[in-house]
């Protein structure tokens, strides 16, 4: 499975790969949103985890703009420190087929990559 990291907080970053290593996978990382849409015009990736607040382009401009240019598209994840009740509905509205929140847990990590591979089957 083929892993983009969007994420500009270096602790946050250095912590969600050591969970995709421990989980088996190896992501690519990039820092902000143009350098997301940038590399996706070249490069195909199953799933995106995207950070929410970015510099820039925002993790949700960012959803949209990938749900209107990239066919297929990947499984989107926004990862988002701000917590909501109707998390669900508003991050699929927004673009994104799931969330998890921060601080990231392993197990968070494992079930939203599950989904992932099941919604690519």
């Amino acid at each position: 499975m083929r892993i983009l990291l969007v994420e500009d907080n270096e602790l946050n970053r250095k912590v969600m790969n050591a969970f995709l290593r421990h989980l088996g996978h190896e992501a690519t990382t990039v820092i902000d949103g143009e350098s997301a849409l940038e590399l996706m015009a070249d490069e195909q990736f199953d799933v995106v985890l995207s950070d929410v607040q970015l510099p820039g382009i925002s993790g949700m401009d960012l959803a949209v703009k990938v749900r209107q240019g990239t066919e297929p598209a990947p499984f989107m994840v926004a990862v988002t420190a701000m917590a909501r009740s109707d998390g669900d509905a508003y991050y699929s509205r927004h673009g994104f087929d799931s969330y998890i929140s921060k601080p990231i847990s392993l197990d968070a990590l494992r079930e939203v990559l599950r989904a992932a591979e099941s919604h690519g089957q």
